[in-house]
């Protein structure tokens, strides 16, 4: 299986709060990159603020990375890069789904449970599920005897009612949980961010030192 080598992608303004020189720094960034980032800008002592980001993260709105301190964004850039095309083509159904993930925290979970998600590319619909079961109708003197007693559109819909399963553009999801992460609560006992980085009013010092954390929200 081939890894994409930009899946996905983070960036975020940094700005200097005194002059207002600026600057995009693409994540995940190493302390050593952030680091002279911030000199570039003339903000090495941590007079910065975020001023914006920009993003392709299927399910993830700028006021939520705003909201969220820059080193758990920078740790979901890095999460991001370990995703497989398979992972992100889950990812995609996910998000034709009333299950998609809106939080920082759920896409970082994701990262570490992609093997929960089943997809079934090009199965669009119950009766495409029923054929893939059951196998197409045909012309044989047995089909035609028996076809009556198999509704394979009927069977497509329960059998998706059982599993939980979504029918999707992209193909026929299930979840080995049914769902059920997206609870907030069981979301929040997952977290999979170290959690020096959950610490308020820091951004984490084995990413970027001792920098404040300046996030603002919008």
């Amino acid at each position: 299986m081939k890894k994409i080598i930009q899946p996905m992608s983070i960036s975020v303004l940094l700005e200097n709060v005194s002059d207002k020189r600026s600057v995009w720094l693409n994540l995940p960034a190493s302390k050593k990159r952030f680091a002279a980032v911030l000199e570039r800008i003339g903000a090495e002592n941590g007079n910065f603020i975020i001023t914006d980001y920009t993003h392709w993260v299927l399910g993830l709105y700028k006021n939520e990375l705003m909201r969220t301190p820059l080193a758990v964004v920078n740790f979901l850039a890095s999460r991001l890069k370990t995703l497989y095309e398979d992972d992100i083509l889950k990812l995609c159904a996910i998000w034709d789904t009333d299950h998609w993930f809106d939080t920082v925290a759920k896409l970082i979970n994701y990262t570490y449970e992609t093997y929960k998600y089943k997809l079934m590319p090009g199965i669009r619909d119950a009766e495409m599920l029923g054929n893939l079961h059951l196998g197409k109708p045909d012309r044989s003197i047995l089909s035609v005897k028996h076809g009556s007693f198999v509704d394979r559109y009927a069977y497509g819909v329960k059998l998706a009612e059982l599993e939980k399963g979504v029918f999707t553009p992209h193909g026929y999801i299930t979840s080995k949980d049914r769902w059920k992460t997206r609870d907030h609560t069981i979301m929040d006992a997952k977290w999979r961010v170290p959690s020096y980085l959950n610490l308020k009013g820091t951004i984490g010092e084995d990413l970027y030192g001792t920098w404040d954390e300046h996030d603002q929200s919008i």
